[in-house]
């Protein structure tokens, strides 16, 4: 989260770098995960809910969106499954979609989440 919060504050992010999205993409995912487990289990349900095999994000993403159907949050964790990629390899496919999308977007999105996720 450091890392990202000093990418996140650079003056003048290089636009190019791979890793600086890949960084961004982890630390935005995780602040969307933590703040979806928090939901789901204060509105009372069980921690067993929440073990999933596969697709964690897609899945807690259903389950918030059921548990939580009023959230004022609930665009920003759209915005993160649809900008983020749920499986971040050493492969250049994978970071196809990273390569495509402006530095600035992943920041105000990164920015989103550390102000009304975390």
């Amino acid at each position: 989260m450091a890392t990202a919060d000093a990418i996140a504050n650079e003056a003048t992010p290089n636009p190019v770098l791979i890793q600086n999205k890949i960084v961004l993409s982890i630390a935005i995912r995780h602040l969307a995960e933590k703040y979806m487990h928090d939901k789901i289990i204060a509105s009372g349900k069980d921690e067993a809910v929440l073990v999933v095999s596969g697709n964690q994000t897609g899945k807690w993403t259903s389950l918030y969106k059921d548990t939580c159907p009023t959230d004022s949050n609930k665009d920003i964790i759209e915005r993160v499954n649809m900008m983020t990629p749920e499986l971040i390899h050493v492969n250049s496919f994978m970071f196809e979609p990273l390569i495509d999308m402006s530095i600035f977007h992943l920041i105000k999105l990164y920015k989103d989440c550390k102000e009304n996720l975390a």
